[in-house]
């Protein structure tokens, strides 16, 4: 049993209690979202309590869900005081979905996850929760000493404290989804492995929207060494040989997908991504093309495995299902010049397929097809970036 303190998520005269071995009375009775801190968790990156947010609904149907929170991997860049730095480095209050919306709006009767029980696991160990590795780094200042601080990159530790959470808490669950978004997107569909061998029983999808631009050389080399990856993957049954030979991103899709043939891997992105652009730039690649990246990653995890399915449209904003908006300029009388917002997951569209009914289609487990944006555009960004390090 894995001990656990709670926090709610407002004021409410309901006592809690949760117990992991199953789902409690007042689990079954309330839907608010619930901030949990599972105490068996290493730890966010400056050494904070791991917490994560979950929400009680039908215990058959479970949501498990990986948020982005950029990364970090050097002296410069983990460096909280490091203008360049964008990661999170802990878990906080200000991470309670209830208002949030893409697939957080669970009022939306467009919503395909709205009856679902929900975990959010956020990453807040820089490592894109595929860390398993205590580090100190050392990075100049400006009077030009140099300073040491620890980083835990424990994103592992932490992802896997809540997936034993949610086993013990939904056992019965019968139709999961994993989703997750940017850097929430990189590791999913290794947890996604992990889930399915956990309820073997039950049905199984995915979806990753963002983060498939990371085709490169030797440019992530550091982090996975700095994160520990290798030590991830040799805990994880299937995945051990990766640890032997030279690690990507992409390998993580290929092994997983190969592992779990009944079950289509899926990847939304943005052709011109931003914060993808930035991110490469960061690792030191020069004036990335994301787009051209996205399509030779896809064509080599699509070389080596026929369960694995994509959907581009044109643009440059990261992150469309967790609640992300664009504002739309109108300047008729009705709404006296006041823009509309509008929620990307139910607005979106590529090549006359709505990514929403896209991932309806994936989220009941039926079969879709790839999705490539007719006029994918032209970036209009250009990229700077100086890692102080």
């Amino acid at each position: 049993m894995i001990n656990i303190s709670q926090t709610p998520a407002r004021t409410t005269a309901i006592a809690l209690t949760v117990m992991l071995t199953s789902t409690s009375a007042v689990w079954a009775q309330s839907s608010e979202w619930r901030n949990i801190i599972p105490t068996n968790a290493p730890g966010c990156a400056d050494g904070s309590d791991y917490s994560f947010w979950a929400r009680a609904a039908n215990p058959s149907k479970l949501a498990v869900i990986f948020p982005g929170g950029g990364a970090c991997w050097s002296g410069g860049s983990c460096d909280q005081e490091n203008e360049y730095s964008n990661y999170e480095a802990n878990s906080t209050l200000e991470g309670d979905p209830t208002e949030d919306g893409g697939i957080f709006d669970l009022n939306n009767p467009q919503n395909p996850l709205s009856d679902y029980s929900f975990i959010v696991l956020p990453t807040c160990n820089g490592d894109v929760s595929l860390g398993d590795n205590t580090i100190t780094y050392q990075t100049q200042v400006e009077d030009g000493s140099s300073k040491e601080y620890q980083v835990l990159h424990k994103g592992f530790g932490n992802a896997m404290a809540g997936i034993e959470w949610a086993q013990s808490t939904f056992p019965d669950a019968k139709d999961i989804t994993i989703m997750g978004w940017s850097a929430g997107a990189i590791p999913s569909p290794l947890y996604t492995h992990i889930i399915a061998q956990r309820y073997e029983n039950a049905k199984v999808s995915h979806v990753a929207d963002g983060a498939g631009g990371y085709r490169v050389d030797d440019e992530l080399d550091l982090a996975f060494e700095n994160w520990g990856t290798r030590n991830v993957f040799k805990q994880v049954k299937g995945f051990e040989s990766l640890a032997d030979g030279k690690l990507s991103f992409e390998d993580i899709y290929v092994r997983a997908a190969q592992l779990n043939p009944d079950i289509n891997f899926h990847q939304l992105n943005i052709a011109h991504d931003y914060t993808q652009a930035y991110f490469l730039q960061a690792l030191g690649v020069d004036e990335p093309n994301v787009f051209a990246r996205i399509k030779t990653a896809q064509t080599y995890i699509n070389d080596n495995v026929s369960n694995f399915r994509t959907y581009t449209a044109g643009g440059e904003a990261e992150n469309i299902i967790g609640g992300f908006y664009d504002g739309i300029l109108n300047h008729s009388l009705q709404n006296n010049g006041k823009p509309y917002v509008l929620d990307r997951l139910y607005t979106y569209q590529s090549d006359g397929t709505p990514v929403l009914e896209w991932i309806n289609s994936v989220v009941a487990h039926e079969n879709v097809k790839n999705v490539l944006c007719e006029n994918c555009g032209e970036p209009s960004y250009t990229v700077t970036f100086e890692d102080e390090d």
